[in-house]
């Protein structure tokens, strides 16, 4: 929903007022773009996390960790995808707080980073025992 990627609460609230239907990836799509304040409402609203790739995963990926850490403290799910998506994003924060807080990984958080083109997120998470490959 394009209200949802604009990032202004009172234009979302208007749309959805004026009868615009609901969008399953509206979570996921303020968590993308950063927008706090939209994802705070949309789950007061009840709106789902997201399928497949969650609000966390699309906050990882884009680096709001501000985003990543409270969708966490709401209970929104996460996976491997979170960890891949925040190396294939070149952010180390998000990739950090995933490990610490438990998150999963394997070796798509390798195949991310490389794939985005950072070196050091490829040492970090190699020197940190994440698997290069399918055979460790």
């Amino acid at each position: 929903m394009a209200a949802v990627e604009g990032g202004d609460l009172e234009v979302l609230k208007w749309v959805i007022a004026a009868g615009c239907p609901w969008d399953d990836q509206s979570c996921p799509t303020a968590a993308l773009h950063g927008h706090l304040h939209i994802l705070q409402w949309l789950r007061e609203q009840g709106r789902p996390w997201g399928k497949f790739n969650t609000a966390c995963t699309m906050a990882a990926w884009k680096g709001h960790l501000d985003v990543l850490k409270w969708a966490r403290e709401e209970g929104c799910p996460w996976n491997y995808l979170t960890v891949s998506h925040a190396a294939w994003g070149g952010h180390i924060e998000c990739v950090k707080f995933a490990r610490d807080e438990g998150c999963e990984w394997n070796l798509a958080a390798c195949v991310g980073a490389a794939r985005g083109g950072h070196l050091e997120m490829l040492k970090y998470l190699v020197d940190n025992g994440c698997p290069i490959s399918v055979d460790k």
